[in-house]
C-alpha cells in the first residue's frame, strides 16, 4: 500500500481490510460516479432529501453552475443588507448636515457677539480720546504766555503743563493704535459674516413705500450695496437691519440739503420708543465708527448712514461730497428713479420736515436674477 505524490492512494488494501470484509469502512467513489449517483437521487421522487444541485456542497465538475455554493440563498440575503447600507448612509448623511448647520450657527454668533463686544470698545475708546482732547486743548491754554509780572511761577506752571501735554500725547498715540487695530478686527470679522449670510456682490435690496396720499404711482426702488471689500461693517450693519425686518414700518421724514432722510419713527403712530428699542436689542442701532471710501463718494441717488450714529440713513438726491464727506455712502439706487422723484417732491413744512411721514412699507434683499415682490 502507497501514495503517489499528489496525495490519491494507489495501492490495494489487504483482503482483511477490503470493503467486503469490513463494511464499517467508507467507499471511494470518484467525483463522476457521485455525480451520477447525485443526479440519480435528485430524479427520484421517492427519495425526499434528495440532493438539491444549487444546495449542494460538492457540485459537478461539468455543471455550468460550478462553484457557486449557496447561490439562490446568498442573493437573498445580499439585498436586505445592500437596502440596510443605504439607509445607514442616509442617515449619516443626515446627521453630518444637521451638525453642519449648527457648527455654522454657532460660529455667526460668536462672530456677532465678538463683534458687539469690540464695538462697545471702539465706542468707549472714542470717548476717551474725546475727554483727552478736551483736556490737551484745556493744557495749551495753560501753555499760552502771559503776563511776566510772575515770571518763575509762569515759568513753572507752563513746564508742568507741558510735561502733562507729553504724557497725553503718548496716552492718545497709544489709544489711537487700539482703536485702528480694533476697526480692523471689525472689518476682517463683517466681511466674514456677509459672504457667509449675504453671498458675493453685487447684493440689492428692494423697498416698497406707503405714501400718505394713497394715490397711485410708483413705489418701489432698488439699492444696489458697495462692494463689501470697501466697507464691510457699513453694509453688512444695513443688511441685517433689512433681514431683520427692522426697517419694515419706519418713515421717511424729512427732505433738506439734497437728502430725504429715513429713521426708526414708525409709520402706523405707534410707539417711537419701542421702534428705537428693537434696534438696540438687535445691536443694530447704528454703525460702530464712520466707515469711509473715498472710492464711494456721496454722489446722486447714493444712500449713507446719518452723521448722528443713529440708524437712520439717507438719499442723496445731488452730488453731497462737501457736506457728507467722511459719512459711511454704502449704496447707489439703480432703479425706480420715478418712486425717488415722487418722495423728493412731496411737500415739507420749514423746507426741511415732511409735512406727511412716507412709510417703508417692507423691505428685502433680492433674491440673485430677479426681484421678489
Amino acid at each position: 500500500m502507497h501514495w503517489s505524490s499528489s496525495g490519491s492512494f494507489n495501492g490495494q488494501r489487504t483482503k482483511d481490510h477490503t470493503s467486503k470484509n469490513n463494511p464499517h469502512l467508507p467507499i471511494s467513489i470518484s467525483p463522476d460516479k457521485r455525480h451520477v449517483l447525485l443526479s440519480q437521487r435528485r430524479h427520484n421522487p421517492a427519495d425526499p432529501f434528495s440532493d438539491d444541485e444549487s444546495l449542494s456542497s460538492v457540485p459537478s465538475p461539468s455543471s455550468p453552475r460550478r462553484g457557486r455554493i449557496f447561490s439562490a440563498s446568498g442573493d437573498r440575503r445580499k439585498l436586505p443588507l445592500i437596502l440596510m447600507s443605504f439607509v445607514i448612509l442616509g442617515m449619516a448623511s443626515i446627521y453630518i448636515s444637521r451638525e453642519a448647520v449648527k457648527n455654522t450657527a454657532v460660529q455667526v454668533q460668536i462672530m456677532e457677539q465678538m463683534q458687539l463686544r469690540v464695538g462697545n470698545k471702539v465706542r468707549d475708546t472714542a470717548k476717551e480720546l474725546y475727554a483727552m482732547q478736551r483736556e490737551a486743548d484745556a493744557l495749551m491754554k495753560l501753555i499760552q504766555p502771559e503776563e511776566p509780572s510772575n515770571g518763575f511761577a509762569n515759568s513753572v506752571k507752563s513746564f508742568r503743563a507741558m510735561h502733562d501735554m507729553k504724557v497725553l500725547e503718548t496716552k492718545v498715540t497709544k489709544e489711537k493704535a487700539q482703536v485702528s487695530q480694533l476697526i480692523q478686527k471689525i472689518q476682517s470679522t463683517s466681511l466674514v459674516e456677509v459672504r457667509k449670510k449675504y453671498g458675493h456682490d453685487p447684493i440689492e435690496v428692494e423697498m416698497e413705500l406707503l405714501f400718505p396720499d394713497g394715490a397711485d404711482g410708483p413705489t418701489h426702488f432698488i439699492i444696489e450695496l458697495a462692494p463689501a471689500e470697501l466697507l464691510p461693517h457699513t453694509v453688512l450693519t444695513f443688511l441685517d437691519m433689512v433681514s431683520s425686518g427692522l426697517l419694515n414700518g419706519c418713515s421717511f421724514i424729512l427732505n433738506a440739503h439734497h437728502a430725504i432722510k429715513a429713521a426708526p419713527i414708525p409709520f402706523d403712530g405707534s410707539s417711537a420708543v419701542a421702534k428705537a428699542e428693537a434696534f438696540t436689542k438687535a445691536g443694530l442701532n447704528g454703525v460702530v465708527f464712520r466707515e469711509y471710501s473715498h472710492f464711494y463718494p456721496h454722489k446722486k441717488n447714493t444712500v449713507g448712514f446719518a452723521v448722528d450714529g443713529s440708524p437712520a440713513f439717507y438719499i442723496n438726491t445731488a452730488d453731497n461730497e462737501d457736506i457728507h464727506d467722511d459719512e459711511p455712502c454704502f449704496g447707489v439706487i439703480t432703479s425706480g428713479f420715478d418712486t425717488i422723484k415722487r418722495l423728493d417732491e412731496m411737500p415739507t413744512r420749514n423746507n426741511i420736515w415732511l409735512v406727511k411721514k412716507v412709510g417703508i412699507k417692507r423691505a428685502w434683499i433680492v433674491e440673485r436674477g430677479h426681484s421678489k415682490r
